[in-house]
């Protein structure tokens, strides 16, 4: 997740273009910038944390599309944020992350990369919901980097 990080701050020299996808908003065609903007970055997880990361934000998203009640705004997300693709993104990583361990890797490491994973996406997702500075931004770049 670090590694990851640490590439994710370096392409913020989007300028203008972040500032503008920056506003806090429930409507679609601003998360849909967002992620197309992060979509460049040309970032991917690498590491065990960073799979098990993209798996449990994946997770958050689609729990926070079927929560929302707004049906035109699910409909008018790009098919890339859809609740269907969040769940296929959601094991596909999952299921990468598995592979990464080796045989001879400790499970008990597993679960210890897996449970700072959630804790990393429950505060992405907590900082959306509360509409925080960056919080869409911050969200729609880990699910552009997971994609």
């Amino acid at each position: 997740m670090y590694k990851l990080l640490s590439v994710v701050t370096a392409v913020a020299v989007f300028g203008s273009t972040v500032s503008a996808v920056n506003a806090q908003s429930a409507d679609a065609p601003a998360h849909n910038a967002a992620f197309e903007l992060w979509t460049t970055s040309g970032a991917s997880p690498q590491t065990l944390s960073e799979m098990l990361t993209c798996s449990a934000v994946w997770e958050r998203w689609n729990s926070s599309l079927l929560e929302r009640s707004d049906r035109k705004f699910t409909d008018a997300l790009r098919k890339e944020l859809s609740s269907g693709n969040a769940k296929k993104r959601k094991i596909y990583w999952e299921r990468v992350a598995r592979r990464e361990m080796d045989e001879d890797d400790d499970s008990a490491y597993f679960d210890e990369q897996r449970s700072t994973a959630e804790e990393y996406a429950n505060k992405l997702t907590t900082a959306y919901r509360d509409q925080t500075d960056k919080g869409m931004q911050n969200l729609m770049e880990w699910l552009a980097i997971c994609k």
